[in-house]
């Protein structure tokens, strides 16, 4: 058993209908999987899949904030590293595994590294490094901090984490906060070296299936088990949040705290 690195799956009991097409590509396309240890981000539910070790350690009955499990989850893991991913990553072809490889060991010769985003980035500055795969990300690039497929320094993502932010929140906050922190931020310096390749932004939007997605995995040895609808992206209406209320103002000043 890898006792470097935890594979990280970050879900809800809600979305359980994920969990076997999601499992079913990553012991596919994942070369020696079975090495890591898995932890499946849940309030209550349980899974398992044969050849796996998933570990679903919470037992919440309560609805809570996406990234106040993740901060219980993490005090589980007791690795140095966690790569993380989310549940409708679903993968499409195999995993570069020499690559994950290779951060891991920039990760164990620089203790500086905090994140390395495992997917190409367009926006933003990006410098060369001394690492063949990677580029460094300046501090002050959009989406700098990002939920895309990545290996994360366990302590780091604790450090940045806060624990009243939805997943959005905290990508754009956590992005702000990550520019006075001394950790340095990497990611892939080309698209066709992505270690992971599944649909940008995962298969579901808005809790909704995205058609265009789901139809490409028709060839796919997969069980689909869809319990909620299968829309074009255009038809989906997500609901966005109303920045002038009290509430927001809160969440918002939590987010900018040095620790909440």
């Amino acid at each position: 058993m890898n006792e470097k690195l935890s594979i990280l799956v970050s879900s809800c009991d809600a979305y359980f209908d994920t969990w076997h097409p999601f499992f079913t590509l990553l012991k596919k396309y994942w070369k020696n999987i079975e090495s890591y240890p898995i932890y499946l981000c849940t309030e209550s539910k349980k899974f398992s899949f044969s050849g796996l070790n998933i570990i679903c350690p919470l037992n919440i009955h309560r609805e809570s904030k996406w990234s106040e499990n993740l901060i219980k989850i993490l005090k589980y893991i007791n690795s140095e590293y966690v790569l993380f991913m989310l549940d409708d990553f679903w993968l499409q072809s195999p995993v570069r595994v020499d690559v994950i490889e290779n951060c891991i060991n920039y990760l164990d010769s620089d203790s500086n590294i905090g994140f390395i985003c495992l997917i190409y980035q367009k926006r933003g500055p990006k410098y060369e490094s001394q690492y063949y795969e990677l580029l460094k990300r300046g501090k002050h690039v959009p989406f700098r901090i990002t939920t895309q497929a990545g290996i994360w320094r366990r302590k780091y993502l604790l450090k940045i984490l806060r624990k009243h932010e939805s997943a959005w929140e905290f990508e754009t906050r956590a992005t702000w906060r990550s520019k006075f922190y001394k950790e340095d931020i990497y990611v892939l310096k080309k698209e066709e070296r992505n270690v992971f390749v599944y649909p940008v932004g995962g298969v579901l939007w808005g809790g909704k299936y995205l058609k265009e997605h789901v139809d490409s995995y028709q060839d796919e040895s997969i069980e689909l088990n869809l319990l909620r609808d299968i829309r074009n992206k255009n038809d989906i209406t997500t609901n966005n949040l109303n920045r002038r209320t009290l509430k927001y103002m809160v969440s918002i000043i939590k987010s900018i705290m040095p620790k909440w």
